[in-house]
């Protein structure tokens, strides 16, 4: 199936913070009164490749030290600016979409639990289970 994307904001906004609860409760907030919160899976694109998977946060991989993904990406993302926001109508995946050919792609992945919210200036679009935006 052709995804359908919506266009829900274009601009450019920095990200102020990142944090990540021990129950991979992900929040995101940006320049511009962006917000956006979510338990779903996802994964950053490099130049259409993956670079990293939220599933691997703390993970350890023979490395000295588990993988901290909210540090990797503070760093990563702190010198550019989030350019667009974009959903697919028929799934409710979101996407974020950087400068420098960087891409977050957020993936509905329960069908009846809320899969993540988002705030831009005073407007609110939660996915609710199964991808219906509300």
């Amino acid at each position: 199936m052709e995804r359908q994307l919506k266009t829900l904001s274009e601009g450019k906004a920095k990200l102020i913070s990142l944090t990540c609860t021990n129950t991979n409760y992900w929040q995101f907030v940006f320049e511009d009164k962006i917000a956006f919160s979510t338990f779903c899976f996802w994964r950053l694109l490099k130049a259409n490749k993956p670079f990293y998977i939220s599933i691997d946060h703390k993970e350890k991989f023979g490395l000295k030290k588990p993988l901290d993904l909210v540090y990797e990406l503070n760093i990563l993302l702190k010198n550019i600016s989030l350019i667009q926001i974009k959903r697919d109508v028929n799934s409710g995946d979101s996407f974020f979409i950087f400068e420098e050919n960087i891409k977050i792609e957020f993936y509905t992945s329960s069908m009846g639990y809320e899969n993540w919210s988002l705030y831009i200036d005073k407007r609110q679009y939660v996915c609710l289970g199964g991808g219906e935006i509300a």
